[in-house]
């Protein structure tokens, strides 16, 4: 039986980790206070595609953690704010909404 690739959700590991870097670089020529960056991140943590939301979300914490322990990027410490999107479009939509006007922050998601 052939294996069946999941070349989708490798594509949005790297289009998340890119998109994370545009972010951080923009905020660390700032220079002004050492405040942490905040990121919002839609994720399935819940519904039908769980297990890959899951992966996801906590490869990224790893890479967090790695980036922080280094001390950040321009001393500023990233935190991400996940959002269980249920695997459900209005939920995302909510979680996007959510994310967005109510913390004001920047998001990455499919």
């Amino acid at each position: 039986m052939k294996r069946k690739e999941n070349t989708g959700r490798s594509g949005k590991l790297v289009s998340w980790m890119l998109g994370v870097s545009a972010i951080l670089l923009c905020g660390a020529a700032s220079g002004q206070e050492k405040a942490p960056i905040k990121i919002g991140s839609l994720w399935s943590l819940t519904g039908a595609a769980a297990q890959y939301g899951i992966a996801e979300r906590d490869a990224v914490a790893v890479l967090v953690d790695d980036l922080n322990k280094k001390g950040g990027v321009g001393g500023h410490q990233i935190q991400i704010v996940n959002y269980d999107e249920a695997t459900n479009p209005i939920e995302a939509a909510r979680g996007a909404t959510q994310l967005v006007l109510s913390l004001d922050l920047p998001i990455r998601g499919r």
